[in-house]
């Protein structure tokens, strides 16, 4: 799929997340930085309940991107 024009990766909030520095990112460490300490344009959850941190926000994002047959829409349920 091409670029949307206009459309920027935002990858460095998720790779300042690696407080060891081993090069690897983990849910561990996504949960501990809060979305308001990111700017707001570029990681807002909207009217998501319960979306406070980076985990919380990548967790929910994927959750929205299941297809089933091209562009069926898979119900996804949270538990």
């Amino acid at each position: 799929m091409p670029a949307r024009p206009g459309g920027r990766t935002r990858f460095d909030a998720i790779a300042a997340a690696d407080a060891n520095g081993d090069h690897e990112v983990t849910l561990e460490e996504l949960g501990m930085v809060q979305l308001t300490s990111l700017p707001m344009t570029q990681y807002n959850a909207g009217p998501v309940p319960n979306v406070r941190t980076l985990r919380d926000f990548i967790t929910y994002l994927s959750s929205t991107v299941g297809h089933f047959n091209g562009e069926g829409h898979c119900q996804e349920r949270r538990g």
